[in-house]
């Protein structure tokens, strides 16, 4: 039987204490151990985490059980999404060898983790901030990039679908956009993927604390 997945909070639930918010593991076991050791020193005990758990690294099942154990929520990412049947038919001819390993691997190990994974939400909200992997108009796939604050266009779908801040992943950069009307969209980057510079977390490691 599949054990019981984090839950996420009430949208009105008090806020009591910081959290953090990781993103893009990517299998990677040595930089989410880094990432939460830098998150328990700081004295944050609630982590979220925005989806792409998988996909790439060597340690699929390691990171997923870790990041069941440590996080309250957890939403899907377009890796976790490529899991499950008919996933992954738009990955490049790099991701897709790397996510069907990943599904095998998964699927070897039992214990309902595939079945666990496509419950996970594609979004949540907090204090009518908005958490997504992707983008608040495609909350799996499209990308948000820091050349998109010239499109004005794709920015207002983006900006319509908020009340006032979102934050997102996926991506795979730090930064901060924001528009006239007092909304903004925040990247938590990149934690983990094996090709960075800095595959240990440091100062690459995606997290921020104090929503």
């Amino acid at each position: 039987m599949a054990s019981k997945l984090p839950k996420p909070f009430s949208p009105n639930a008090p806020v009591n204490q910081p959290c953090a918010i990781v993103s893009d593991i990517h299998g990677n076991l040595v930089a989410l151990e880094a990432v939460l050791q830098d998150i328990a020193r700081i004295g944050v005990k609630e982590v979220w985490c925005l989806g792409d758990i998988v996909g790439y690294g060597p340690q699929p099942l390691e990171c997923w059980r870790l990041a069941k154990e440590t996080c309250s929520i957890i939403i899907k990412g377009n890796h976790e999404n490529a899991l499950l049947p008919g996933g992954g038919e738009r990955f490049n001819p790099r991701a897709r060898p790397a996510i069907d390993w990943t599904r095998e691997a998964l699927t070897a190990a039992g214990s309902g983790i595939l079945e666990e994974i496509a419950q996970l939400p594609l979004q949540f909200t907090r204090k009518g901030i908005l958490f997504v992997h992707a983008s608040p108009r495609d909350p799996i796939e499209e990308y948000l990039m820091p050349k998109d604050a010239r499109n004005p266009g794709k920015m207002q779908a983006q900006f319509e679908r908020i009340q006032q801040y979102v934050f997102v992943g996926h991506a795979q950069v730090l930064q901060f956009g924001q528009a006239g009307r007092q909304q903004a969209v925040a990247h938590v980057g990149i934690e983990a993927r094996l090709d960075d510079a800095d595959a240990q977390g440091g100062e690459d490691a995606g997290f921020g604390a104090g929503v």
